[in-house]
């Protein structure tokens, strides 16, 4: 009787690792096959390569509405284009507040910080939002299918101050 409660707890603490090591699995993945591709492609400003990471279905949300697959890859082209013509350098940096995986399907949230560089000029700019992911994995590959995010909480203007709060790893090329 003296050990049912010592194997108990033992099934108990083995399964946590089990699913703290497939949590680990489903992000490393996420992280090589989305974001750090994510990161290069918006900080050389390669539109085709960031198309790769969305699904043909994205849906692409903010306060202005919503923006559906081909309109949202439009949308890009045009803004990385004018980015190009105006010789802007943007780069970005993210660091997740949340990250969940179950099966074919993950959901991250975390903030972001995009700093742009334009000729002739020796300051930089910063922007800093926050953002709501969802991804599918098919076939092997994880896609963002959903995207949201926003420069504000609430009223608030998000700044440096929510960005520094990170308490895990900054990923940024």
């Amino acid at each position: 009787m003296k050990f049912l409660p010592i194997f108990l707890s033992l099934i108990v603490y083995s399964s946590h690792l089990f699913s703290q090591t497939k949590e680990g699995i489903y992000q490393d993945e996420i992280d090589s096959q989305v974001w750090m591709p994510f990161i290069k492609a918006y900080n050389h400003n390669d539109y085709t390569e960031f198309h790769k990471l969305h699904s043909d279905n994205i849906r692409r949300v903010g306060r202005w509405g919503i923006l559906m697959g081909e309109e949202y890859k439009q949308r890009n082209i045009k803004s990385f284009k004018r980015n190009d013509s105006l010789n802007i350098h943007r780069e970005i940096e993210i660091w997740f507040d949340m990250r969940a995986a179950k099966g074919n399907y993950a959901y991250e949230v975390g903030y972001y910080k995009i700093t742009t560089s334009k000729p002739g000029s020796n300051e930089n700019e910063f922007y800093y939002g926050f953002f709501h992911v969802v991804l599918e994995k098919n076939k092997g590959v994880w896609k963002i299918v959903q995207d949201w995010d926003d420069s504000k909480i609430g009223d608030r203007q998000l700044s440096n101050r929510d960005f520094m709060k990170a308490t895990g790893r900054v990923y940024s090329e």
